[in-house]
This record gives structure tokens, sequence and C-alpha cells, in this order.
């Protein structure tokens, strides 16, 4: 199983409030490192998250 990017999903529902959602924030220079950890964080723990890397609004 995989956890999700919630900013590119904006029709998912949390089935439980017991389940974990991550909010990665990062700075424009250390990008890489966020992709990174997002990535792993969805694929390898399966946990949910949100990554604003295309949020305009954020930016």
């Amino acid at each position: 199983m995989r956890g999700r990017n919630l900013f590119k999903d904006i029709l998912y529902e949390i089935k439980s409030p017991d389940e974990p959602c991550v909010f990665i924030s990062h700075r424009l220079a250390d990008l890489e490192t966020a992709r990174a950890v997002a990535s792993y964080l969805t694929d390898t723990v399966a946990v949910n998250i949100y990554y604003s890397d295309g949020d305009e609004a954020l930016q």
C-alpha cells in the first residue's frame, strides 16, 4: 500500500481521524531533498502527505 499526496488528490476523504498525514514544508533551495522525503514517506512508509511542490498559492 502507498501513501497519497493529498495536494494532488482533492477528492480524497480521510477515513479515520487517526490516519496520519505529514505536511512537508521546505525552502526552494531544499526542493530535491523535500521530493526525496515525500517519495520515501509515500512509497516506503505508506503514510499520507501534503507536499506542495505544485501549490502556487503557497509559493
